[in-house]
């Protein structure tokens, strides 16, 4: 039975867990029109105003310095000043950066001053510049409390898949030079502290023997986290890792925008943190944590950060973590927009490491009501009635409240599929929900229902869930948040439910999607552990099939997240799949240890983003949940791993190391280090032969060694092995690594495809076997069917010495098929899962003569005798009774018989011969009865 906590959200199939963006805080429609948004990307005024020493994340030992900063320039800028700045594109249409900003600016750019032609009117922008000059200095008026972890929550893919977008590096850029020992090179590519461990380094910041020093800290991490020494000036820099910059432009907004009293800002996903000021005022922004841990936006007039010793901890605004795979979506007093007129927005951008801003393929938006957000973000927007749907919310909520888990269920479609669970995991968790609450009671408000393109009504609600707890004797021991007796919020929140109206009768279906993140209990680190999966696009429509799997591993400091929301994997293999590219496969993505390295190391409880059993995490557990609660093809043949930076290190070292597990391995700007490489080398000439690589690294990858690939590479020449291999141009993030995607994972669908993987087409329904050991079929029978190289699983009744697999055909031997007493029926199992059915037919031509050439008629003594066809005793009339010496059998003397000239089995002839003979006798006999009753007459 999954957790409780997933219950609540598949009760409601909270639209954070069917399409992309965080939940919408719905505002009460005054406006129906779904066009009622104004878009931010394109051209925004850009201003660098601070650097750093080091990376954002080791601020709390005390190591960060300012490098460089332009004072007046950190200031909230007036519209006067920012429309001044140079002018960028966001995103920027570099496919290279994933859409987001260069570190510094290509050879020969100059700075790009804002076209006069596109600065608004100062009577236009007066009430906008006015209000910013007055609220400049505020730290946090008028920041919704809707805003503060809106972005935290993040949000799930579309059902149908994002499109696809790229990423930025995950850790600082690193110098590695070819002298540093492999140990060494192999630390430069880790963080030295997880975001888990940062947050206990620094969590008491007021003890300073909790923070940890530079003399702390080893020489080997120093390096790591210092800027660059170049002699560049500053004018050269774009937006560099560990820096500070403004991004403002002006909106405008129709008179009629919106009269709700909030409105939606999607800002897509922003790398890595960002303070949102709207008209002056600071409404949004993530990243940041005060000194006791908790989310803030007490931002400073001048940005930047405040670990000092002396500021109260709930004042401190200290680095949380990098948002750089998370969509914002901010909830916006719309008291602060000007409608019918000009608007301003200013963005602080926090870059920590490699490129920044904006990435592509996100919506960048102000939304006006709760329409436009649904239209953005792809979900239905034609609103419609049904009762049918109705009538089977009111029995959902009757079921719940009368605790009937029976009535419930008969509300769940039988095909039931929502993100990991089927009907049977929906039924189980309702049912938990009734063992904890009794009186549950369901209160829905801004309802509305939509339809989609397939014809599926979804079900739009604002869904409070309330309860009375049960008995404490219930509870789990020593749970003191566990209190009898008091009606409790279950669940509350915004959720889409979908349903299919089949003959007038509503059941709930589920979300159906195909990407998606769950989790399960970990026995290995006892907690729960989560991952995201994508299924093939046939996967619910083709129940029997199984599938082979792809494991792909993160990075460093990162997680599933950045591929599923960032790199929209599910776009790009649906277009893989379908353009013919690739076989279907199932990907998985594990949230592994953040900078583990997945390696087997002893757990230490506080660390677990870099200590614990991660290894076994991948090769044992993940893999044993996926294979139980998915349909895959459970052989190494089938299974692959492809990593990217630190996933790299993880997928050589893991894919060498388990030859009974994996078969074909692939690392894009992988870690390879010489550690790695080991592993690999420790594999037999024999075992090689039966995998695949492919291997690319980018030229200016400044955070692993392109020669840790290279050098992988000539190994792999070395031995004679065929293998993908790309250095080309290109930096260390997911721009790069999704360039390379279409490569790798056709190498391992051409790998699965080779080892068997494929449709097998019948050709015919039967076969036939004599038993005649002379006759023609009395021989290894071919089965009417075409492999395509498809491996046979199994055929029913068969062993493993009754038929052969060649090329792409199956035998069936004649020793077994002689064995065979009566007609018989095979099935023949695929590793596809297709099941084909035979029939096996038997005939003896024993007794069926080879030839009718009259030389071969059997011998007259065999032809049976006419007197033999008929019983005498069966003649009605005594005088048809044949005389005894008129029917003996005709001697064997050698002399012809009446019947010589007939042939065998012509039995028709012989009767009308026979007939006209006895009819002679008896005619002959009558006249001589008379003639001699005659003479006697006449005698007397």
């Amino acid at each position: 039975m999954k957790r409780f906590a997933a219950m609540l959200l598949t009760l409601g199939l909270v639209v954070q867990t069917v399409f992309s963006g965080a939940v919408t805080v719905h505002a009460q429609e005054t406006d129906k029109d779904a066009s009622k948004y104004v878009t931010l990307g394109g051209e925004w005024h850009f201003k660098l105003y601070r650097t750093y020493s080091r990376m954002f994340q080791y601020f709390p030992y005390g190591m960060v310095d300012v490098t460089w900063e332009d004072s007046d320039a950190a200031q909230l800028p007036s519209a006067s000043s920012w429309q001044s700045w140079e002018v960028v594109s966001m995103p920027s249409d570099n496919t290279a950066t994933g859409g987001l900003l260069e570190l510094e600016r290509p050879s020969g750019d100059e700075v790009v001053e804002a076209d006069a032609a596109n600065e608004p009117s100062e009577e236009n922008v007066s009430d906008v510049t006015d209000e910013s000059s007055e609220n400049e200095n505020t730290n946090n008026e008028g920041v919704s409390e809707e805003t503060d972890g809106t972005a935290d929550s993040g949000a799930k893919e579309d059902a149908d898949g994002t499109k696809e977008t790229t990423g930025e590096s995950e850790a600082a850029e690193i110098e590695a030079k070819d002298s540093e020992s492999a140990a060494e090179s192999e630390a430069k590519e880790s963080e030295p502290a997880s975001e888990s461990e940062a947050s206990a380094e620094y969590a008491s910041t007021e003890n300073e023997s909790d923070v940890k020093t530079e003399a702390e800290i080893s020489s080997r991490e120093v390096q790591m986290l210092q800027a660059p020494e170049d002699g560049d000036d500053i004018s050269k820099k774009l937006l560099p890792s560990w820096s500070e910059a403004w991004v403002c432009r002006n909106f405008t907004l129709p008179a009629d925008f919106t009269s709700d009293e909030n409105v939606t800002l999607l800002l897509g996903i922003i790398d890595d943190l960002d303070v949102v000021y709207i008209n002056g005022h600071l409404v949004a922004g993530s990243g940041f944590k005060d000194g006791n841990g908790s989310k803030t936006l007490n931002i400073s007039p001048t940005g930047g950060f405040d670990y000092s010793a002396d500021t109260p901890a709930e004042n401190k605004v200290m680095f949380e973590k990098s948002y750089w795979e998370v969509q914002r979506e901010y909830s916006i007093p719309s008291k602060y927009l000007n409608q019918g007129g000009t608007n301003e927005i200013c963005i602080r951008l926090y870059n920590n490491n490699g490129y920044g801003g904006f990435y592509s393929g996100n919506n960048y938006a102000i939304c006006g009501n709760d329409m436009a957000v649904r239209a953005l973000k792809g979900l239905p927007v034609n609103k419609t009635e049904s009762e049918a749907l109705n009538n089977v919310v009111e029995k959902q909520k009757a079921a719940l409240a009368a605790g009937d888990i029976e009535a419930y269920a008969a509300t769940i479609s039988e095909d039931y599929h929502n993100d990991a669970d089927s009907k049977a995991d929906k039924v189980a968790e309702i049912q938990a929900m009734m063992d904890q609450y009794s009186n549950i009671s369901v209160t829905d408000e801004q309802t509305a229902v939509y339809t989609d393109d397939e014809g599926n009504y979804w079900y739009s609600a604002l869904r409070t869930i309330k309860g009375v707890r049960r008995d404490q004797s219930e509870s789990p021991e020593n749970d003191i948040s566990f209190a009898p007796g008091g009606v409790e919020t279950i669940q509350s929140g915004s959720v889409e439910i979908c349903y299919a109206v089949v003959g007038g009768n509503a059941l709930e279906r589920g979300n159906w999607s195909r990407c998606y993140s769950t989790s399960y209990d970990s026995g290995l680190f006892g907690k729960k552990l989560s991952y995201s999966i994508y299924l093939p696009t046939d996967y619910y429509t083709n129940p029997d099939r199984k599938y082979p799997v792809v494991y792909l591993l993160h990075g460093i400091n990162s997680s599933s997240s950045s591929f599923v929301k960032v790199d929209g994997i599910a776009g790009f293999m649906d277009d893989q799949i379908n353009s013919g590219n690739i076989t279907e496969m199932i990907v998985v993505m594990p949230d592994s240890g953040k900078n583990a390295f997945y390696k087997d190391t002893d757990l230490n409880p506080s660390k677990t983003d870099e200590t614990g059993p991660w290894r076994t995490h991948l090769t044992d557990e993940i893999r044993s949940e996926v294979e139980t609660n998915y349909r895959t093809l459970n052989d190494a043949k089938f299974r692959g791993l492809t990593g990217i930076s630190m996933g790299g290190f993880g997928s050589v070292s893991v894919g060498s190391l388990f030859p009974e597990l994996y078969s074909s391995v692939a690392s894009h700007m992988g870690a390879v280090t010489d550690e790695a490489l080991g592993y690999l080398k420790g594999l037999t000439p024999e075992q090689l032969k039966a995998y695949d690589f492919y291997l690319d690294c980018g030229l200016q990858d400044t955070m692993v060694q392109y020669q840790w690939t290279v050098n992988a590479h000539e190994y792999l020449d070395s031995m004679g092995k065929e293998h993908g291999y790309d250095l080309r141009d290109g930096g260390h993030n997911s721009a790069f690594y999704m360039a390379g995607m279409p490569y790798s994972m056709k190498m391992h669908s051409d790998h699965f495809l080779k080892n068997g993987l494929f449709e097998a087409e019948k050709t015919g329904e039967s076969v036939t076997f004599d038993k005649n050991t002379k006759g023609e079929n009395h021989k290894n029978l071919q089965l009417p069917m075409k492999l395509n190289g498809n491996v046979v699983v199994s055929i029913d009744g068969l062993g493993e010495n009754d038929y052969q697999v060649v090329d792409d055909h199956i035998i069936l031997l004649k020793d077994w098929l002689a064995g065979l007493g009566a007609d018989s029926e095979i099935t023949v199992h695929l590793y596809s899962g297709k099941n084909y059915t035979f029939g096996v037919k038997l005939t003896d031509t024993t007794q069926i003569p080879e030839s009718k050439d009259p030389s071969e008629t059997k011998d007259p003594s065999e032809t049976k005798d006419p007197s033999e066809t008929k019983d005498p005793s069966e003649t009605k009339d005594p005088s048809e009774t044949k005389n005894p010496s008129e029917t003996k059998a005709p001697t064997n003397s050698g002399k012809p018989s009446k019947t010589d000239a007939v042939k065998t089995g012509d039995t028709v002839n012989l009767y009308v011969i026979f007939a006209v003979f006895t009819g002679s006798v008896i005619l002959a006999a009558a006249m001589m009865f008379v003639i001699v009753r005659k003479k006697r007459y006449n005698k007397k």
